[in-house]
């Protein structure tokens, strides 16, 4: 049986348990203490890209790949793709637009720039991309 003792919190009656040596509080105490002593956690800085493969590249060329990266500037200059447009999401968003766009998938997270998507690129990107790239 776990040992308990009330709340050490000022006029608090309610059973608590022991979060450091000899400090007792109850779950309501606990959690405001926690508020204030544990810093918040930054934004994440994690977002679904929407990136325009060169023409050259070799069976990638001139699609639209859909990823997931928490450094997008970084993932760009890896895969020297040119970044069309970001949303701040997880894996769980990039499967959602995998799926979605799913009647567009050449190969893995390579997409036509069909008409749905593209849509939704430049609603992302908040302006029209005047110019369709197309596939050769």
């Amino acid at each position: 049986m776990r040992d308990t003792r009330p709340c050490v919190a000022y006029g608090c009656t309610a059973p608590g348990e022991e979060v450091a040596v000899s400090v007792w509080l109850c779950p309501v105490h606990r959690a405001a203490v926690a508020a204030v002593l544990v810093p918040p956690q930054p934004p994440s800085t994690a977002v679904v890209y929407y990136a325009w493969t060169p023409e050259e590249r070799p069976r990638v060329g001139g699609l639209v790949k859909i990823g997931y990266s928490a450094s997008v500037h970084k993932r760009m200059s890896s895969l020297g793709c040119d970044l069309l447009a970001t949303e701040p999401g997880d894996r769980r968003l990039e499967s959602t637009r995998h799926r979605q766009f799913a009647h567009l998938r050449v190969e893995r997270e390579y997409f036509t720039p069909g008409h749905l998507l593209w849509q939704h690129v430049e609603q992302l990107a908040g302006h029209q991309i005047e110019q369709l790239p197309t596939r050769q």
